[in-house]
Parts: C-alpha cells; structure tokens; sequence
C-alpha cells in the first residue's frame, strides 16, 4: 500500500508497521485486526480495486475490507440499482432485503436516499461480520433449467382436463360432460323408432 500512495499512505499509517524493536505500531496492529478472515485472493481484489476507487488516497482499514469482500461504494450501489433487476450483484439484493419498494419508489429523493444509506449500512456491516450474500439469481435460473422435464401420466393429464373441464361448467355433478343425457336421447332415438317398427327400421 506505501508502494501505491507514497507519502499519503505514510502520513496516515507510517513508513513501516513494525517499530525498532520489530513490535507492531498502532497502525500495523490495526491493521492486522482489520485483515482478519481476508484471503490471499480477496487481498489481491481489493489492491485492485483501491486503483479504482481511491485513485488518489489510500482507504481506511474498514473501506478497504470492504473493497476487498467486494462491498460497492453507496454510489455504485446506487447506480447499480438502476439497472434490470435480475442481473443484480448478491450484495444489491441483499440490500433490497432490507428496503420497502414501495416506499423507496414513492417518496422523494431526500427520503429514497436515506432509506437506500441506510439499508445498505445494515448490508455492508453484515458482510464485513462474515454474513453470507444470497445465491445469484442466474444460478437458481441455471438450476430450474436443468431439470429434466417430466410429461404427467395420462392419468394425471386425465385428472387435470376434468378438474379444467369442472372448473369452466363444463361437468355437471355426475362428472359427465354437460347435455350428455340430451345429446344421449338424439342419438338413441333412431333405435328406439327401429324397435317399434318405424320408417327407420
């Protein structure tokens, strides 16, 4: 970090986090403490995110957790939120979990502010404590694609045309199609004339 913010980083931090007699400073104790449960990868992230977003300064202990278990910025959060919601960032859902939509969508910008800063105050310290983010939605998407599709017996098709079939009147109390008894006398009526002898026979 001295490395990549010379004498800004020393101001803050010192030139070294050990003093002469190879004890941690203030700051190198800090630090340390700060850095607990962060990985090797996770450290690599968030050195490349602090050329991002501290160009100029080097971040506090707590910013720079954040950078690194891939926490945004408010503002970032903030114009991540614009975009189409099923291609939200984990942390971006997280912190919708703790909006009311509707209210966030209907009141004015002062207010949709502070209720977004502090939903996300609550998102970010959960992070940093080591809570975990909620699955991508792509995966559960991924997960429900996979399934093999399986064609319902034709029993089941069966159940499913009647209960169809009732729910549109289609089927008197008996469970037979409605008119059947009409239709059943039309269609009996030539043998019933054959029997007695009529012009059909």
């Amino acid at each position: 970090m001295g490395v990549m913010y010379g004498a800004a980083w020393e101001n803050d931090n010192g030139d070294a986090p050990q003093d002469d007699n190879g004890a941690l400073t203030l700051a190198g104790e800090v630090w340390r403490e700060g850095l607990v449960g962060i990985t090797g990868p996770q450290l690599a992230r968030g050195l490349q995110r602090c050329i991002l977003s501290h160009p100029e300064w080097p971040p506090r202990i707590g910013q720079f957790r954040a950078l690194c278990m891939d926490v945004p910025t408010l503002t970032e959060l903030r114009l991540e939120l614009r975009a189409d919601a099923t291609v939200r960032s984990p942390f971006a859902r997280l912190v919708w979990e703790h909006l009311d939509p509707y209210q966030y969508r209907m009141t004015d910008a002062r207010h949709a502010d502070r209720l977004l800063a502090e939903a996300y105050a609550v998102a970010r310290e959960h992070v940093l404590r080591g809570g975990a983010l909620p699955e991508p939605a792509v995966a559960a998407i991924e997960e429900a694609a996979a399934q093999p599709y399986s064609a319902p017996s034709a029993d089941r098709r069966a159940e499913i045309l009647q209960n169809a079939q009732r729910m549109a009147g289609l089927l008197d109390s008996a469970l037979q199609p409605a008119g059947a008894a009409e239709e059943g006398a039309i269609v009996d009526e030539p043998d019933r004339k054959r029997a007695a002898g009529g012009p059909d026979a």
